[in-house]
């Protein structure tokens, strides 16, 4: 089953595949984080828990310093355990599945580390609209409202790396920060990262083969991508796999000239 929007649905298929990574990170004193992205609604607590505690087990690593972030995608696997049914019936299998996928990832990011040059920046980027709009009676509807409240700030990561160990390795990674809801495709029901997965696409291409992007979900709360109708001119929300695409490739773009900017 999928998850999101409040209503049953089950995949028929996939317009794209669905990414799990990980990222660690240990400063010059020592001090080690990781972070798990993954084209999900949201992690549930218990896996978030069992991951944490097997990592701090094995690995000594304090449960603080380990980060997860869901895409939020609505075209992703039902996980959550602890979330009324309605939004997706989770498969304990595959929550399983994720589980032990993410602690293999963990123990081939910590295993895989190398020297590394860390560069912050921030750029701004709006790819839709806030998704309240007040009405004359008091009353809020669910609609675009191009004067509400949209967190613009886009923050990046670019992490150049020493000589990679092996063919394959990155020798560069990017993690791109967001607050939009990816809710662009539409009623179809086949697995899809939405926006996310075109943003990594787009700048994967651009920057080259050894290069690897995250995409980190903001506070999205009440936004939505959408854009003008061409012919009724008004704004509309997005729901369709090209808006999708066309969404990531924006918010590539802006990454791409603050990457360029040095």
């Amino acid at each position: 089953m999928m998850c999101g929007y409040g209503i049953e649905r089950s995949a028929r298929g996939a317009l794209a595949p669905l990414l799990a990574q990980a990222l660690a990170l240990t400063d010059a004193s020592g001090r080690t984080s990781l972070l798990f992205t993954a084209d999900v609604l949201s992690f549930d607590r218990g896996s978030v828990e069992r991951v944490r505690h097997l990592l701090q087990r094995r690995h000594r690593l304090p449960p603080a310093s380990v980060l997860f972030v869901a895409s939020h995608t609505h075209w992703g696997p039902a996980t959550n355990l602890s979330i009324n049914f309605s939004i997706g019936g989770p498969n304990p299998w595959y929550v399983g599945r994720l589980e032990n996928m993410l602690l293999e990832l963990a123990e081939r990011a910590l295993r895989d580390r190398r020297p590394a040059e860390v560069r912050y920046g921030a750029t701004k980027s709006q790819l839709g609209v806030n998704r309240r709009l007040p009405d004359k009676q008091g009353r809020i509807l669910f609609a675009p409202n191009p004067k509400g409240f949209y967190d613009t700030h886009t923050p990046v990561l670019d992490i150049h790396l020493a000589a990679p160990r092996k063919t394959g390795d990155p020798n560069r990674i990017v993690v791109v920060g967001h607050a939009c809801h990816p809710t662009t495709s539409g009623p179809m029901a086949k697995w899809c990262p939405d926006y996310p997965g075109a943003l990594r696409d787009t700048l994967e291409r651009k920057l080259g083969p050894d290069s690897r992007v995250l995409f980190v979900q903001g506070c999205a709360g009440d936004v939505k991508p959408s854009h003008v109708n061409p012919r009724t001119k008004q704004i509309v929300f997005c729901n369709r796999p090209a808006c999708a695409r066309a969404a990531g490739r924006k918010l590539a773009q802006a990454a791409l000239l603050l990457l360029g900017s040095g």
